[in-house]
């Protein structure tokens, strides 16, 4: 009777100190390295290669790989990760896929900020641009309940202003 396989549970990382399994270590250590250098038959370049050519002391070209594409197959067939950072590859794809979305909603919000910026732009140059003519005396209209009846009243605010002038004086 087979048990049931659960990818994510996988780990791959071993532990430096862990001298029972430092050959496991190396080994995993040399399939990352070769897969870094590898260039299928095609001659692009794999993933995690662009940032190994610029720490890479000598041309990617002139060291070569012994990863072959059916190795890299058998070794992503089982979760292998590229990285030593991630127990497997699943959280490693997981981990790319988390950043990509953290990326795209931080893109998200610095459009939806200077959106609202433009916005906020556009109705303080509209308020600016709007000419304030005074043709007579500046009112204010206030309304106010008499006796339940509904009453409007226009005060004469210059003229209010000019009032309050001549209090000034009398001090």
């Amino acid at each position: 009777h087979r048990s049931s396989f659960e990818p994510t549970t996988l780990d791959y990382r071993v532990p430096p100190a862990d001298a029972l399994h430092h050959p496991l270590r190396i080994w995993m250590v040399n399939q990352r390295s070769n897969y870094k250098r590898f260039r299928p038959s095609g001659g692009e370049q794999t993933q995690g290669e662009e940032s190994d050519q610029s720490s890479a002391s000598s041309s990617p070209s002139s060291i070569t790989s012994t990863m072959t594409a059916q190795r890299k197959l058998a070794l992503e067939e089982i979760h292998f990760p590229w990285s030593g950072r991630f127990r497997n590859r699943i959280v490693q794809v997981q981990h790319a896929e988390d950043l990509i979305a953290e990326i795209e909603r931080q893109k998200e919000k610095e459009l939806r900020k200077e959106r609202k910026r433009r916005e906020e732009k556009e109705r303080v140059k509209k308020i600016l641009a709007t000419p304030i003519v005074a043709s007579g005396p500046i009112s204010v209209i206030g309304s106010g309940e008499v006796g339940g009846v509904a009453e409007e009243e226009v005060v004469d605010v210059m003229a209010l202003w000019d009032a309050e002038d001549d209090d000034d004086d009398i001090w």
